[in-house]
């Protein structure tokens, strides 16, 4: 024990005196070789975890090889390590950010940073960006892509899947991603305290079993498996994810009538970090 308080000491940020500071709660997921360091990540809020995560369900369909109809709306990054890898981590993370610049984060999109994971190792590459605090709202996607606002009779389903997940989480104060580069760790952003690490196949387990129990018709008449023996890579199992979580009508339309509400699917990723073990520094279940 005392060797783990040890090692676990050592994640503890020494503090900094960040000007104006204020406190974020930032998740990430990230192979477990990469940690649950943030330095030269993109990270979200909570609403924009659950964007990422529940819009990689349907990746199976959107990355087909030569697919008859490339969609115009919501394409997926079929090869994200950070979607598709097999020994994955969500972490949580708490921030202590420069408020002033974060504010001015969130007014120009030019702050923010994109960092991807590199095909082979666990190194992170990140975009030019003007500020080493980087922020943006998923209601811009809603403005950069006007062809998700505009779908009709010959649009894809995933295509209308990507459009209703937008304009569930799309919120002035939530549905957030970061960007928190290295060079401005303890100058503008400081990570506080100990991370908190869960693996995301429990974290998928909780959420996919909540799915599948509120979605038990859609499923039984689809005839895919649920549970231990489900599989996400059918198209059948896909689609009655995305009938429960966004209504029954949402693969044709903009009607998200008896699909989940923005707190529901937050409150999801929150259980899973209050059933699943947590992870130590070395990734190993407590």
């Amino acid at each position: 024990m005392a060797s783990l308080t040890a090692t676990l000491g050592l994640l503890l940020v020494a503090h900094a005196e960040i000007p104006n500071p204020t406190r974020i709660t930032v998740y990430h997921s990230a192979p477990v070789c990469a940690g649950p360091g943030v330095a030269n990540r993109d990270t979200a809020d909570l609403m924009g975890e659950q964007y990422f995560l529940a819009r990689s369900i349907a990746a199976p369909i959107e990355c087909i090889p030569n697919p008859p109809h490339r969609a115009q709306c919501g394409n997926h990054s079929c090869g994200n390590r950070e979607v598709v890898g097999g020994d994955l981590i969500i972490s949580k993370v708490e921030l202590e950010v420069d408020e002033n610049l974060l504010r001015e984060a969130e007014k120009n999109l030019e702050t923010y940073s994109h960092c991807n994971l590199g095909a082979v190792d666990c190194a992170y590459e990140c975009s030019e960006a003007i500020s080493t605090l980087g922020c943006w709202n998923i209601s811009i996607l809603i403005q950069e892509q006007p062809s998700c606002r505009h779908l009709g009779p010959d649009s894809l389903p995933s295509e209308w899947w990507a459009a209703n997940l937008q304009y569930l989480i799309a919120s002035p104060t939530a549905g957030f991603w970061f960007s928190t580069l290295a060079n401005g760790e303890n100058v503008s952003w400081q990570q506080v305290g100990i991370p908190v690490s869960i693996s995301k196949n429990c974290s998928d387990e909780h959420h996919f079993s909540t799915v599948e129990s509120e979605g038990s018709q859609c499923f039984a008449a689809a005839g895919v498996s649920v549970g231990p023996h489900r599989n996400i890579l059918q198209h059948g199992w896909i689609n009655c994810y995305y009938a429960t979580v966004l209504g029954p009508n949402a693969n044709h339309s903009y009607d998200r009538t008896d699909g989940w509400s923005p707190s529901k699917l937050g409150n999801n990723l929150l259980n899973a970090f209050s059933s699943c073990p947590q992870m130590n520094s070395d990734f190993r279940r407590l």
